[in-house]
């Protein structure tokens, strides 16, 4: 770090980062060029979770100037779900709506609809929401629950960080680097509804500085069915239809329940220097069918 323009006097600096004990050292300035190597020593105690969504840097959620809640991978690891936004249920202040066996719905803040894009949703600092909707769809994203490290949810207004329009919050979704999760893991779910949810997650590293990692998950299950005992909408359009003679412009008969889908991720780490490094992703995410609902109601 350098510091220009100090005028010649003593000084008290001090040095601190996570991890480590805080030091402070007293610097004198007697010319233009004064240097000063600290060394910190570990400190092994047990602090709270470390966060980096509330400024954009590594700090504790203690000392964060926003209310941030961090689902860790112990958590994500005990609870089992279909989607990542699944992990959110039971945090402070995030209500999620359940839209199908696997859509999900995330409203911060309290202001939010069937089909909404106003929480900033971010997978490693990217954005995840669908451009050509501005809606949230969390099952579209290709990283799977398996390949996440932690999640961090940003209550309240981030635009100074974040850009235009973040006034509802933010969730952060952060995979797992290859260089400290190599291995192989493959995870099989099934349950009622035809229920089968297959993921797997490879990672390795070649050489010191090169790491990899991909991951996959396929999901196949039977949506809940319409219920034509409590809805008469599609008898009333087929009785319109048969007295009119337009023609029946309900659609509702004609729904395919079963939601299948299928994802894939890919990530490519190089360290180039202790300082420096390039990650290179890429994903893919297939809806086979399935059913989402929408501000004009369901759609297939």
């Amino acid at each position: 770090y350098e510091v220009k323009n100090l005028a010649k006097g003593s000084y008290t600096m001090t040095v601190s980062c996570i991890g480590y004990k805080t030091e402070t050292i007293a610097v004198s300035v007697c010319s233009d060029d004064v240097k000063k190597d600290v060394a910190l020593d570990e400190n092994v105690t047990r602090t709270e979770d470390v966060v980096v969504s509330a400024s954009r840097r590594a700090e504790r959620a203690l000392d964060a100037p926003a209310s941030v809640s961090v689902i860790s991978a112990a958590d994500i690891q005990e609870r089992p779900s279909l989607s990542a936004a699944e992990q959110l249920r039971g945090v402070t202040g995030v209500d999620i709506v359940q839209k199908g066996i696997g859509q999900n719905e995330i409203a911060v803040r309290g202001f939010s609809n069937v089909f909404s894009g106003s929480v900033l949703t971010l997978t490693d600092y990217r954005m995840s929401s669908v451009p050509s909707l501005r809606a949230n769809i969390s099952y579209f994203i290709p990283s799977t629950v398996d390949d996440l490290e932690r999640m961090e949810v940003v209550r309240g207004p981030g635009s100074a960080l974040f850009g235009p329009n973040v006034t509802q919050g933010v969730v952060n979704m952060i995979t797992r680097s290859p260089f400290a999760s190599k291995g192989t893991s493959v995870s099989v779910a099934m349950g009622n509804q035809a229920l089968m949810n297959v993921m797997a997650r490879h990672a390795g590293t070649i050489g010191d500085d090169l790491g990899y990692k991909i991951s996959a998950q396929y999901l196949s299950a039977d949506d809940w069915a319409w219920n034509e005992s409590e809805v008469k909408e599609e008898a009333t359009a087929l009785a319109t239809a048969k007295a009119t003679g337009v023609g029946d412009t309900n659609l509702i008969s004609k729904r395919i329940q079963k939601h299948e889908r299928f994802s894939a991720d890919a990530r490519l780490d190089y360290n180039i220097s202790d300082r420096t490094a390039v990650s290179l992703s890429t994903g893919v995410s297939q809806l086979v069918t399935g059913i989402e609902m929408t501000d004009l109601g369901a759609g297939q």
